[in-house]
């Protein structure tokens, strides 16, 4: 019985995050995890939102003495950007400091979804939702990894095509959960764009995709928007048969 509960536990969906009756080592497990989680999280601010940053902060000063209106509109995504950044690194230190608690906050699932466009929105974003399926019937680490894909799409998006449209699509079936990002082309261009990549957060997503056999496409088209889509198949636990 110790192990098929063990191979449920596994397959947990969303709904089960609320339910507690973990033993002292699932607790120091579930520790580690989180402590891991935090520092990737740390690593993703300091790596993308930040050095995001800097790269708006030297195309603005290259374009303030002959374009000063294009710098101020700059100005304004570093402003937007600096908050975003400062909100996820208040979020992970927060985690850290509860890390030790029982009752610290759940890491993000696709559930938050509308919390995170919101956030975008208030931010001039023009973003529209659609889900189709029950996201309770996703497994927790299948919903949590959609969901930094999706954090992934929207803030490349605000990035890379400022003043585009965005659309997050999710779909949820028996066998697997398909999410999607698409933007269309920015509706102002400014200096340095290429300099702007952040080909290190494809890779790292897609690193994370590879954990739960997930897999990535993230692809431009011909008018200058961007598509970025993950799928993730749902482990099942097996049925353990015992002699």
């Amino acid at each position: 019985m110790g192990g098929a509960g063990a191979a449920c536990g596994a397959g947990a969906t969303a709904r089960d995050r609320s339910r507690g009756g973990a033993g002292g080592g699932d607790r120091e497990a579930s520790r580690a995890t989180e402590r891991a989680r935090i520092a990737q999280e740390l690593h993703d601010v300091a790596g993308q939102h930040l050095a995001g940053l800097v790269s708006l902060c030297d195309a603005s000063a290259e374009l303030a003495p002959a374009h000063p209106d294009q710098a101020l509109r700059l100005i304004e995504e570093v402003r937007a950007e600096g908050r975003y950044a400062a909100a996820s690194l208040y979020g992970a230190l927060g985690d850290l400091r509860s890390v030790e608690d029982v009752a610290h906050a759940p890491t993000p699932d696709l559930r938050d979804l509308e919390t995170l466009a919101r956030f975008w929105r208030e931010r001039g974003m023009e973003v529209s939702l659609e889900v189709r399926g029950d996201l309770d019937e996703a497994p927790v680490v299948v919903s949590s990894t959609a969901y930094r894909a999706v954090q992934e799409g929207l803030s490349n998006a605000a990035k890379h095509a400022p003043g585009a449209p965005v659309e997050v699509r999710v779909t949820v079936d028996a066998e697997r959960l398909h999410a999607g990002v698409t933007n269309g082309s920015p509706r102002h261009s400014r200096a340095g764009e290429d300099d702007l990549g952040l080909g290190w957060g494809l890779e790292n997503l897609r690193d994370k995709l590879a954990l739960v056999d997930g897999t990535l496409d993230a692809s431009g088209d011909e008018s200058r928007g961007w598509h970025l889509a993950v799928e993730i198949p749902f482990v099942r636990p097996r049925e353990i048969v015992r002699d």
